[in-house]
C-alpha cells in the first residue's frame, strides 16, 4: 500500500505544479505542458497494456485506444501548429467553452422542468448553475480581461485541489482511500 500512497503524493504534487503553471502562464504555454502530460500518460497506458499482454496474455482495445489517443494528441500539441496535424490547445479550450455554454443552456431548461414538475429548490439550483455556465462561457469568449482572470482562478483552484489531495494523503490513516472516494462514500 505504500507504493499507492507514494503515487498519490506524486500525483498531488503534479496537480499543484500544473495549477501554478496555468495560473502564471494562462493558456499561452499550455500546448507544451499538456502535450508533455498527454505523451507521458499515453506512453504509460501503452506500457501497462504491453505488461498486461506479457503477464496475463490480455490486451484491451480501450487501453490501446486511450494510450494511443493520448500519445498522438500530445505529439500534435508539441509539434508546430503549421504542421498538417499540429494542434493548438486553444482549439480544445474553445471547444470546452462551447460545450460549457451548451451544458449551461441544457441545465437552464432542465432546471425549469425540474422546478415545475418535481422540486422548486433543486430546479432553482440547476437554473443558477446553468446560468453561470452560460455567463462564464460568454464572458470568456467576449471579454479579454475575463480570460486572464479565468485562467488565474482555474490555476489556483487546480493547485488548491492538488494541495488538498496531498495533505489528505499525508494525514489520512486509511491508505486505500483518495479524497474523492471519501466524498462518494459519505454520499451513500
Amino acid at each position: 500500500m505504500k507504493g499507492k500512497k507514494f503515487l498519490t503524493i506524486l500525483e498531488s504534487i503534479a496537480i499543484i505544479v500544473i495549477g501554478v503553471l496555468v495560473a502564471v502562464y494562462k493558456e499561452g504555454a499550455m500546448d507544451t505542458y499538456f502535450g508533455i502530460m498527454f505523451v507521458v500518460a499515453g506512453s504509460v497506458l501503452l506500457l501497462v497494456e504491453l505488461f498486461a499482454l506479457l503477464k496475463i496474455k490480455v490486451l484491451t482495445l480501450s487501453g490501446l485506444f486511450a494510450g494511443g489517443a493520448l500519445l498522438v494528441v500530445g505529439i500534435g500539441l508539441l509539434i508546430s501548429k503549421e504542421a498538417p496535424l499540429g494542434l493548438d490547445f486553444s482549439l480544445i479550450i474553445k471547444l470546452f467553452v462551447l460545450l460549457m455554454i451548451a451544458a449551461g443552456g441544457a441545465l437552464l431548461l432542465y432546471g425549469v422542468f425540474t422546478a415545475v414538475k418535481f422540486n422548486a429548490f433543486l430546479g432553482a439550483g440547476q437554473i443558477t448553475i446553468g446560468f453561470l455556465f452560460v455567463l462564464f462561457g460568454l464572458l470568456y469568449a467576449f471579454v479579454n480581461e475575463f480570460k486572464n482572470a479565468f485562467w488565474i482562478v482555474v490555476g489556483i483552484l487546480v493547485a488548491v485541489y492538488g494541495l488538498y489531495s496531498l495533505l489528505f494523503t499525508l494525514f489520512n490513516k486509511d491508505e486505500n482511500k483518495k479524497p474523492l472516494d471519501v466524498i462518494e462514500q459519505k454520499q451513500k
